[in-house]
Formats: C-alpha cells, structure tokens, sequence
C-alpha cells in the first residue's frame, strides 16, 4: 500500500510502498455491518472502517488507531441529500448545525 501524501508527510513517513495486513470481515456486534481493516507495520497505525452490507455499503463509522499516540473515532449519527456544492454560504451553516457536528 502507499500512505496518503498527507499522512506521509504530517507523520514524517518516506512515500513509498509498504507492506500492510488488510482484512475485511462481519462485525460480531452488528450482522449488518462489515468491518474493513488496515494494519501497518510495528503497529504504527491500524485504521477500522465499519461500513452495511448491503449496497451503497455506507460507512457507519471509522477507528484509527496511532501506535501509542491515541484513537480517534467517527461514528455517523445522520446523512442529509442535498446538493452539497451549491450549500457554501454562511447562511447555510444551519445544515452543518443539523447534522450534530462535534469538534
């Protein structure tokens, strides 16, 4: 696999190919949901994606793990079908509030 340019240089990587463990398996505590994970070397960063089953397979939620540098994680709580482009104005950000964004 090739890291992202920006994970390889925010970490301070070489870009270039490395060797990765990649599996893609049932989540036990969800039988609709599958989970696809990326294990890199020495345990430098494990990334966990939580995606349904069925088609268009959305992505539930995410857990990266960064060595002994901490976790983050996402979990979807609600989706909006809008026309996402043409929404870039200050009297949009309603939108962002609705969606229950956390920083």
């Amino acid at each position: 696999m090739i890291p992202g340019s920006f994970d390889a240089k925010l970490r301070h990587y070489n870009h270039e190919a490395i060797t990765v463990t990649a599996s893609n398996v049932a989540d036990t505590s969800n039988d609709t949901r599958m989970i696809y994970t990326v294990e890199y070397p020495n345990n430098r960063r494990k990334l966990s994606i939580y995606y349904q089953k069925a088609f268009p397979h959305k992505i539930e939620a995410w857990e990266e793990v960064l060595g002994n540098r901490g976790t983050t994680k996402a979990t979807l709580k609600k989706t909006i079908k809008t026309a996402y482009w043409s929404k870039n104005t200050p009297s949009d950000t309603y939108l962002r509030d609705s969606l229950q964004l956390v920083f």
